[in-house]
């Protein structure tokens, strides 16, 4: 008998926005002020520390170097030296900061204060040491997302092949080798919470089990009873976390589960369920913990719990039979249509990350952490930015052209002038990286009361969308790169750079 139906409508909402904020302004919500000043003040003191160096690292520069690495992210080279070589020299980075400094700060970027550090073997002794105070804030940034109905937790990884105590090897992720990280995603992709896996001891584990525990933490800050809707694997699932999620959290949850987590549930065999044919299922239900079991039989049988649906209302899937060599409809019970549909928001994170990934090679296995936070930053910036332009009814931009906006308004944003560094290109016309697709400058650094300062240069139509008359002007904004008018009958030069 399947259980009794139950109002399991979420009660959340999602957040209303008026406007769509600009990509930098996104990317702000994560990597904040706070943030990048710890890390200049770090690496500063690493510089002096390791070779009584004045590194001299600004807030401005540091978010310059951000930029370039963003950068560097979109249009891969082999080798970092050659965005600075003649002949394949690319201008946006070149030109915003010298190759030597950019080495130098690579190698002296640091976040936490060794000297603080308890040494290994020592009670207190923290793995993460390294990345701590970046990793703690990060995370409460991502716990600030309003969050989606339907969720998902799955594992990450963080490529690394390097000498790690915490290195981890799943082979079926894209990435086999690396640090594992315990991840909370909607079904957009955005990422709520995470929790990087530091080898066994690091926590202590309770009677429910590792998979248990690790979904409770991450579940900690969702509000409560509000009929939250979440997913994960076999790795997790256990009918005591689903009836606890239920009646301690008000999270309704499924997942795929072992069958020796089953409570003794009998289920038809295999054999059986195989001479009925794809399709066939049976389940059970066990009253005490509200738990639905259900046994469906596809290639081969597939275990499934929830605490909210089980086989009806049952629909048709395609599957390819080899037999015939075509795709025939097999039924499907609700519970393998809802995982099906609402497990992949880690998965669909990991392929954002993958396609600009902050690829940089390092011995530091902290700053391969480092990158994925600051690729985190930009993929939930983004989808956030999708979330505002859908309900505003806009077009929304790329992945590509949102990250670009990111890293072009890193280097300009605050700067007193373009920056121009290093040796000229001999063959490669120089780009404006200021402006937009459309020739308009970014938000970022339109509005940033920095250094728009009057120029002069060949006549053209005034830029400025609210010029009553439309008029050409000579006066170009030396930042912006737009004309402007500005004479006794109108100053669009001025409203231009007012929000």
């Amino acid at each position: 008998m399947e259980p009794e139906p139950r109002n399991i409508t979420w009660k959340g909402s999602m957040p209303h926005y008026d406007e769509v904020q600009t990509p930098l302004d996104l990317f702000r919500m994560f990597i904040t002020e706070d943030i990048l000043s710890n890390i200049v003040d770090q690496t500063n003191l690493n510089a002096m520390r390791k070779k009584n160096l004045a590194l001299k690292l600004s807030l401005e520069e540091l978010r310059r170097f951000l930029g370039v690495q963003m950068l560097m992210s979109i249009l891969k080279l082999p080798a970092i030296r050659m965005y600075w070589e003649n002949g394949i020299r690319y201008s946006p980075v070149a030109d915003t900061m010298s190759r030597d400094r950019f080495i130098s700060l690579r190698s002296f970027f640091h976040i936490c204060d060794d000297t603080l550090m308890i040494p290994k073997g020592e009670v207190g002794h923290d793995k993460l040491f390294k990345i701590r105070r970046l990793y703690d804030a990060f995370s409460e940034n991502l716990k600030k997302i309003d969050p989606e109905e339907i969720q998902s937790i799955d594992e990450q990884m963080i490529p690394f092949k390097g000498t790690i105590g915490f290195r981890q090897y799943l082979k079926d992720k894209p990435h086999s080798w690396g640090v594992k990280v315990f991840t909370r995603a909607g079904i957009s992709g955005i990422v709520y919470d995470i929790e990087i896996y530091t080898g066994k001891g690091a926590v202590e584990i309770s009677e429910l089990g590792q998979g248990t525990d690790v979904v409770l933490r991450l579940v900690e800050n969702l509000p409560r009873f509000m009929n939250f809707k979440l997913f994960f694997d076999n790795f997790y699932t256990g009918i005591d976390l689903i009836h606890k999620l239920r009646v301690e959290y008000g999270i309704e949850s499924c997942g795929t589960i072992r069958s020796n987590r089953m409570r003794g549930a009998v289920l038809d065999t295999d054999a059986n369920m195989k001479k009925k044919g794809r399709g066939s299922v049976d389940f059970r239900f066990e009253r005490h913990s509200e738990v639905s079991v259900v046994k469906w039989y596809d290639n081969k049988p597939v275990h499934l719990a929830s605490s909210y649906c089980a086989v009806t209302p049952i629909d048709k899937c395609q599957r390819w039979d080899g037999t015939t060599r075509k795709y025939v409809e097999v039924d499907r019970p609700r519970i393998v249509r809802d995982y099906n549909k609402s497990m992949g928001g880690v998965d669909l994170a990991d392929m954002f990350l993958e396609l600009y990934r902050t690829d940089i090679r390092s011995k530091k296995w902290y700053m391969r952490i480092v990158y994925y936070f600051f690729d985190m930053a930009v993929n939930n910036a983004w989808l956030i930015h999708h979330r505002q332009c859908k309900q505003i009814n806009v077009q929304h931009m790329s992945l590509l052209y949102f990250k670009m906006d990111i890293a072009r308004g890193l280097v300009l944003t605050g700067v007193s002038q373009s920056p121009r560094v290093g040796r000229p290109s001999l063959s490669v016309t120089k780009r404006n990286t200021t402006t937009s697709r459309d020739g308009m400058p970014l938000e970022s650094v339109r509005f940033d009361q920095t250094s728009h300062f009057q120029d002069t240069t060949e006549k053209g139509r005034c830029r400025y969308e609210k010029c009553v008359r439309g008029g050409t002007s000579r006066i170009m904004c030396s930042k912006c790169k737009v004309r402007l008018c500005l004479n006794s009958d109108r100053n669009c030069f001025t409203n231009f750079h007012l929000k």
